[in-house]
């Protein structure tokens, strides 16, 4: 009895670890996605800072931002402020989903180790 026992608690395991090991690659490819989507806005930010940098500062007309279904005119330092934060808050983003990657990647090393070596210990196989 101890056999089949021995067999089905080794198939729960090895359930298990492949479970942690699928879910860990699943949530990698998720945030390589978001990493990719805060690297489009930030550098669409960047372009949008450029550009409004190459415009003359010869007064404060001329900037316009939506606001419902119409335009307020907006002074050209408030928009560079929100620019620069909204930039700062998406760099931000990255590190913190490159630190969640790096996890990610080391859970699915581990899951990945723990099947072989459990793998290379069962005896017959």
């Amino acid at each position: 009895m101890a056999g089949p026992l021995n067999d089905e608690a080794l198939r729960k395991v090895l359930f298990q670890i492949q479970q942690q090991g699928v879910q860990a690659e699943k949530s990698l490819r998720v945030v390589a996605a978001q990493r990719q989507a805060k690297e489009r806005e930030k550098r669409l930010t960047q372009l949008t800072r450029a550009e409004l940098d190459s415009i003359p500062k010869d007064g404060d007309g001329g900037f316009y931002e939506g606001v419902g279904k119409m335009f307020m005119a907006v002074p050209r330092d408030q928009i560079m402020t929100q620019l620069a934060d909204q930039e700062k808050s998406v760099t931000d983003d990255l590190v913190n989903l490159e630190k969640k990657a790096k996890y990610l990647e080391k859970q699915f090393r581990e899951a990945q180790g723990n099947l072989r070596d459990i793998l290379g210990k069962v005896p017959g196989q």
